[in-house]
């Protein structure tokens, strides 16, 4: 009878070891993927705030190069607002195209040259805590999104620009 007993607690020792290396296996996993997650927010937060401040300072940069056109960029100032201003001339007549941030957004308006509009008509293109532009006289645009996660760009434009 004692080999019994000897063989019954040894296979109740085995079980238990058993089910502790299961559990302990088990509590690491669930801590693996605990952390994976807290890893993956992480990332996915950053690249959030690097696409609000990358993206609208390439939007810009990119409609500045399809317009830079002789004396068609300016920089002008409404009130606290700083207006990027892409002229174009199609078909006889002049265009204008308005790059500024208003209302937690940056916005766009295209019109033409003249037209009776104000900047609360634009169409907001992306969220944004503002834009700022600055045009020297050697032809340097600096486009800088504010914020905490803004980003700038410095442009050398061809066209003989000038501020109002």
């Amino acid at each position: 009878m004692k080999r019994r007993v000897k063989n019954g607690n040894n296979h109740r020792v085995q079980f238990l070891f058993t089910m502790l290396l299961f559990l302990s296996l088990a509590l690491c996993s669930a801590l693996v993927i605990s952390f994976g997650a807290r890893v993956y927010e992480n990332v996915s937060q950053r690249m959030e705030e690097n696409f609000s401040g990358s993206v609208a300072v390439s939007y810009v940069a990119n409609k500045v190069r399809q317009m830079d056109e002789r004396a068609g960029i300016r920089v002008y100032r409404e009130g606290e607002i700083s207006v990027l201003c892409l002229e174009q001339q199609v078909g006889g007549k002049q265009y204008q195209t308005l790059i500024y941030g208003l209302d937690g957004s940056i916005r766009e308006l295209f019109c033409e040259s003249g037209a009776d509009l104000t900047l609360e008509d634009g169409i907001p293109i992306l969220e944004s805590e503002g834009i700022r532009f600055d045009l020297t006289d050697a032809g340097l645009l600096t486009v800088e999104t504010l914020g905490a996660h803004g980003d700038t760009i410095l442009l050398a434009v061809r066209s003989e620009g000038g501020r109002r």
